[in-house]
């Protein structure tokens, strides 16, 4: 590899890294592992010498990941700080994974690409629930008045 090429890949782990896209393990050779729930069931054992380093093939080809939340925000909206990256971690455990990606989907089809908007649409499915899921929707009217509006 070119010396350009070295530092350019080794300033990039360092980045994914720093992200939490990327798990790293230190030793003779550097290993890294995605941050995913397998990544750090692996990444675990291999801090504890559990796991010794092998190579592997498989036969199948592996199912497709799903982007992390970090991803989906870094291809949607922009650069990651980190004070969005905390905000993400916090909305991970909050919301289910299909829920993140459906409001992230939902604000690039809006053209509103901001961290906030896609809080705000799991905000309110969390409260009044998704169009479609069986539980009734909050409305601005009450009850009294819905007999003149028509939708």
């Amino acid at each position: 590899m070119e010396k350009n090429a070295e530092s350019e890949l080794a300033r990039a782990l360092a980045a994914a890294v720093a992200r939490g896209t990327l798990l790293k393990v230190s030793g003779e050779d550097d290993v890294y592992f995605v941050n995913s729930d397998a990544g750090r069931r692996a990444f675990e054992k291999m801090e504890k010498q559990d796991l010794p380093l092998r190579s592997t093939t498989r036969d199948a080809s592996p199912a497709p990941a799903r982007p992390n939340i970090f991803t989906l925000y870094e291809q949607n909206i922009g650069v990651l700080t980190p004070m969005i990256a905390e905000e993400l971690k916090d909305a991970e455990k909050e919301y289910s994974v299909e829920s993140i990606e459906e409001a992230f989907k939902i604000a690039v089809e809006q053209n509103v690409r901001k961290w906030s908007y896609v809080q705000k649409i799991l905000e309110r499915w969390q409260t009044e629930g998704k169009a479609g899921d069986g539980k009734k929707n909050k409305t601005w009217w009450t009850s009294e008045h819905a007999k003149h509006i028509n939708r």
